[in-house]
């Protein structure tokens, strides 16, 4: 999550595929896991990006120049809306991840005595 809420946060959906984290994101069953963590309209996001990554990803992974990749804002405004929701639902997000946390931490440490 904490790559996702990065990348997105600081440059949207296009530099998040475009440094490399669309596979990490889209090719593993992480919008699965946040559904199941009870972030259901997250991971139906995620589910729609993903089928924007599928199309556009090699596109966006290219490398290029910083003007080309400035650029691909606009050629992939498909994510946009994305990007916005994403913004706007954030702090939401992030409040329920680490709630989700919290209440299961004993599946994310392990405490030695």
């Amino acid at each position: 999550y904490d790559i996702l809420h990065e990348e997105v946060m600081d440059g949207g959906f296009v530099q998040l595929i475009y440094n490399g984290y669309g596979g990490f994101i889209f090719d593993n069953p992480f919008a699965k896991v946040l559904r199941d963590w009870g972030l259901r309209d997250l991971a139906k996001m995620l589910f729609s990006v993903r089928k924007l990554y599928k199309d556009y990803g090699p596109k966006i992974q290219r490398d290029c120049s910083d003007e080309e990749f400035m650029a691909m804002f606009e050629q992939f405004s498909e994510f946009d809306d994305y990007d916005d929701e994403f913004v706007e639902n954030e702090e939401a997000w992030t409040a329920s991840v680490a709630h989700y946390v919290d209440e299961h931490i004993e599946e994310f440490v392990v405490v030695e005595e």
